[in-house]
């Protein structure tokens, strides 16, 4: 309890900081949209590629890793589809609530993930964490950048346009160029190196500010039903179906930990950039980052308690 607690308390101290220097206008609204303007185009980037670039891909079983988790995330997003369809009839969810609802449940706050999984792991577990990140960021960025283009778009896609939004997205850019960067065995001038770091540490504080900036705490008081949902998918569902693949294939118990730890802890920061940049319910988004972020100080030492 006390590892994830420490995770997770700077996360929260950072929303809250962001939404100090909204409410009281000590930054003007303006300079929040140029935020998160460079953490979309440059901070961001630069992260996804400094740890794509160095993850070690030889230090497990890739393949049944690699199954297990495109498996669990396979099986979320057969979930989530007919529930897009439901909420519209029931509850009237419009089409960028739902793109935020399908990236606050199959997005992972990776740092978050790293923190915890270092402290119970050690180097393991930061091994596991960036290669969890190789295998996982890409694929999950295509899909949340496809399901923004689909459900937030104000007009009708061809085929085309679709892939052109996506291939052109700098975080699917900077994960490609890491990807090949590592594949090639080559490394970045020490230079280029050091420049990368320094920008991708710059991109989850700032990002976390902004989403601290753009929430409604009324909102929060009386949860709705689209900010219930999006809680229980991520913080109950993904991790219970994470669970079941690991034990359905038999993966090893370090594996099988950091599986179900990147399919519990809260949404990434970043879906909420994408969100503002794409056309998505960003306050919503926002608003279930918040609150995931709470309450997961809860359910992921529990979800812990049963693998160690």
């Amino acid at each position: 309890m006390q590892t994830v607690l420490g995770a997770l308390a700077p996360v929260l101290l950072l929303i809250a900081t962001g939404w100090g220097l909204a409410t009281y206008r000590i930054l003007p609204r303006e300079s929040w949209s140029g935020i998160d303007t460079l953490s979309y185009w440059i901070l961001f980037p630069a992260v996804l590629f400094t740890n794509v670039a160095g993850a070690d891909f030889s230090s497990l079983d890739l393949g049944s890793y690699a199954i297990a988790l495109y498996g669990a995330l396979a099986l979320l997003c057969i979930l989530l589809v007919p529930l897009g369809r439901l909420l519209k009839s029931l509850l009237n969810v419009d089409s960028p609530s739902f793109s935020s609802i399908f990236q606050g449940t199959t997005r992972w706050n990776a740092f978050i993930a790293m923190a915890i999984a270092s402290n119970l792991m050690g180097q393991t577990g930061l091994a596991l964490t960036a290669i969890t990140m190789a295998l996982l960021i890409p694929i999950m960025n295509v899909l949340s950048i496809t399901m923004m283009t689909v459900y937030a778009s104000s007009s009708r896609l061809s085929l085309g346009a679709l892939l052109w939004g996506i291939i052109r997205n700098p975080f699917i850019v900077s994960i490609s160029a890491g990807l090949l960067l590592n594949i090639s065995g080559l490394a970045l001038p020490p230079v280029l190196a050091d420049y990368t770091s320094f920008l991708g540490r710059a991109a989850l504080p700032l990002a976390i500010l902004s989403v601290g900036a753009a929430i409604d705490l009324n909102s929060l008081r009386r949860p709705g039903p689209r900010l219930l949902v999006g809680l229980g998918m991520r913080l109950v569902i993904s991790p219970a179906i994470a669970l079941f693949v690991a034990t359905v294939l038999g993966l090893a118990p370090e594996t099988t930990l950091m599986l179900v730890l990147a399919f519990a802890v809260p949404t990434a920061a970043s879906a909420y950039v994408l969100a503002k940049q794409m056309g998505g319910n960003a306050p919503l988004m926002a608003e279930l980052l918040a609150l995931q972020t709470v309450v997961s100080a809860v359910t992921v030492p529990l979800w812990l308690l049963l693998l160690i």
